[in-house]
């Protein structure tokens, strides 16, 4: 493909790749991946650990500089304050809609740096409806300023990913027989505390070889309330999963399982779909939005609804059989590469425009 590049000037900040890889490191990752040879951008970075203060110094001192008249791109929920000719990726306001998931610090500076950004920038991208509908809802941003652009799915998820169970298996260390995926870190708004409660409650109704398999960053710790955090029966923590064997995780579940109480995008029930597993999701914010009627949506702070839906997606063969290949379809229009070129056209006119 040969894509001519109109003479702009474009500088992305890539700060976070310097973290592990989560769902916004991928976004980033997969953009510069899908751009690669055609897109009309140099990156900066810093040359240290990038995490903690010391990366936010970098940011609001030393990027201007870097940036000089460029524009800048800083594609993960941050940037420099002191520079207006900036195109920023918000993914969410989390910090903002519910500070009590956020430790201090970071809750202190996003809740007061999240909303001057957005006000100051020359245009914002963001991932859903949702994420827009909450960036208006703390700022005074024109509507006309944000573009929406969802995220994509790596082809690397699909339902032919059966091939590597055994040796997947034997890696990950899994038990034998079936399991209800769930993947994302321990994070309060991740709801897992839920999602094990209402498995406790299930378990012995559910087949005798069904176990819940949680995957993820371990950094955070569960919170929930009164509720009895221990692991119930045929449940596996197995932590970070490296990535060459998620593609394979997915693929082999029998159902995925991600009712977050928030999210600016979703992209794990994605995966799920595209990899041919039934979703089980929460009827909120931007999983709604996403999900449609290819996933079982439910309410994520009942019990009983999480616990039905666990039950009616293990058990009920029609059920499967409706949101199996609505999911396959729902996630077919999701690619990494819409993703990418609808985000370089932003870049390139709002530098040709400004």
């Amino acid at each position: 493909m040969s894509i001519t590049n109109p003479p702009v000037s474009i500088i992305v900040n890539i700060r976070a790749l310097s973290a592990p890889m989560t769902g916004v490191q991928r976004y980033l990752d997969s953009i510069l991946q899908h751009t690669r040879g055609f897109a009309p951008w140099t990156t900066a970075a810093p040359r240290f650990s990038a995490r903690g203060w010391r990366g936010h110094l970098w940011e609001q001192v030393a990027l201007p500089v870097i940036a000089g008249r460029s524009l800048l791109w800083s594609p993960v929920n941050s940037g420099p304050l002191c520079y207006p000719r900036q195109v920023v990726t918000i993914h969410d306001m989390a910090p903002l809609d519910h500070p009590e998931w956020c430790g201090h610090a970071f809750g202190f500076w996003y809740r007061r740096m999240l909303p001057r950004l957005a006000q100051q920038c020359v245009r914002i991208v963001t991932v859903s409806h949702f994420s827009r509908q909450r960036i208006l809802a703390h700022t005074h941003v024109d509507p006309e300023r944000i573009s929406v652009i969802p995220n994509g799915v790596d082809a690397r998820f699909t339902p032919e990913r059966h091939d590597q169970n055994a040796a997947m298996r034997k890696a990950l260390n899994l038990p034998q027989g079936r399991y209800v995926l769930s993947v994302g870190s321990l994070a309060p708004r991740k709801n897992i505390a839920r999602l094990l409660e209402a498995w406790r409650e299930q378990e012995s109704r559910l087949p005798k070889d069904m176990h819940l398999i949680l995957a993820g960053d371990n950094a955070n710790h569960i919170t929930g309330g009164n509720m009895d955090l221990s692991f119930p029966p045929r449940t596996r923590q197995l932590g970070h999963v490296p990535d060459q064997w998620l593609p394979a995780l997915y693929a082999n579940a029998h159902v995925f399982a991600y009712i977050s109480c928030y999210e600016g995008f979703g992209l794990p029930i994605l995966e799920a779909m595209a990899s041919g597993v039934p979703v089980l999701t929460s009827n909120l914010g931007a999983l709604a939005e996403l999900a449609g009627e290819a996933g079982w949506q439910v309410d994520p702070y009942d019990l009983s609804a999480i616990g039905d839906g666990l039950r009616r997606l293990v058990e009920d063969e029609t059920l499967r059989s409706r949101l199996i290949p609505s999911g396959l379809s729902l996630a077919s229009q999701f690619t990494w590469q819409r993703c990418a070129d609808a985000t370089r056209a932003v870049l390139i006119s709002t530098a040709l425009a400004t």
